[in-house]
């Protein structure tokens, strides 16, 4: 099998490539996923992230080596095995990566990551739902393909939390996408109508009936293919029975900070004492693979509360069907809630 262009992984960039490089037909695009379908229900309600992150069919569940600054504990590092990746078992939240960090990319030889550079792909992929009325069109996009919206649902213990924070000298910010990040604030999430929105659901689905993409599910992608230097191709599983993609024109890793360097690994591409140890044919001696990964660890403290909280919520019975009521007949509540308010 032969296409212009072979993506590994249909996660988060995998989905917003398939999207881009099939518009107009010109091209013949295959996208490799390892996980299956994400049509459960669990996946589409905001809530149910309980339900997918530790779950062998949506989720990697790989765990970190123990830590002595983590008091020699592992910890899961949840990763998304299914279509739209780690986006449809995520927390949902929306949060650009800070103007500076992508300076300092640029200021290090990165041209083409500079803020300017990338600003206007985060307004052509968004659609912001803007509840404040703000209508900052200088950062944010109102057209795209990701829908992204304020919270649908508030509680009193969160309202305090804010005027607390605000009262102690914070600045209060109605949206840290927009001038500035600095501040408290309710989080934005990639939902729309109650309902998450993976990149699988904005980007790939609208296009999955497309003559000019093919997508590969429940297959694993285990080696690249060269021919001298050049990627050529792709070695596939599914079933138990290996296959060759072949590439006319690229092959896109897109199978997250974990996947794509291990996929280069094997097939040759890192650092040559590595391959040496586990006897794979070094195809290019590249130290850096593999290396400098950085994650945003969170701490949450934890408190007592002398008022309803959502955990007090999810553990009366009465109050967690009127939870699902509100979620069914309004699109509203507790279960349109990701990782926090």
């Amino acid at each position: 099998m032969e296409f212009d262009f072979i993506i590994c992984g249909a996660g988060s960039a995998g989905c917003t490539l398939a999207n881009r490089l099939t518009a107009g037909g010109r091209y013949s695009v295959a996208i490799v996923e390892a996980g299956g379908t994400d049509r459960s229900p669990w996946i589409r309600t905001p809530v149910g992230y309980f339900k997918t992150m530790g779950n062998p069919n949506f989720d990697w569940c790989y765990r970190t080596q123990s830590d002595p600054g983590l008091a020699n504990r592992s910890i899961p590092w949840p990763r998304g095995k299914v279509l739209g990746g780690s986006s449809s078992i995520n927390g949902l939240l929306y949060v650009r990566g800070q103007k500076q960090d992508f300076e300092n990319w640029k200021s290090l030889g990165n041209i083409g990551w500079g803020w300017d550079d990338v600003l206007p792909y985060f307004r052509k992929s968004e659609n912001w739902e803007d509840p404040n009325k703000l209508k900052d069109h200088i950062h944010r996009g109102f057209s795209g393909d990701l829908p992204v919206s304020g919270v649908r649902s508030n509680s009193q213990i969160v309202s305090a939390w804010l005027e607390s924070a605000v009262e102690a000298g914070y600045n209060w910010n109605q949206d840290y996408n927009g001038l500035t990040q600095e501040g408290v604030g309710y989080f934005q999430q990639t939902a729309i109508n109650g309902r998450r929105c993976s990149t699988s659901w904005s980007f790939l689905r609208p296009i999955q009936t497309q003559k000019n993409l093919e997508i590969i599910k429940n297959t694993i992608v285990k080696k690249i293919i060269f021919r001298d230097l050049r990627a050529s191709g792709v070695i596939i599983e599914k079933n138990g029975k290996e296959q060759i993609l072949r590439a006319k024109k690229e092959i896109i890793l897109s199978l997250g900070t974990i996947g794509s360097p291990q996929l280069l690994m094997v097939s040759g591409i890192g650092p040559a004492v590595c391959l040496k140890n586990k006897d794979i044919k070094i195809i290019k001696n590249l130290p850096g693979t593999g290396k400098n990964l950085q994650d945003h660890l969170q701490a949450r403290p934890v408190f007592k509360c002398n008022t309803s909280t959502l955990n007090t919520n999810v553990r009366n019975f009465s109050k967690l069907i009127l939870a699902g009521m509100q979620y069914l007949f309004f699109d509203k509540g507790p279960a349109t809630l990701a990782a926090s308010l």
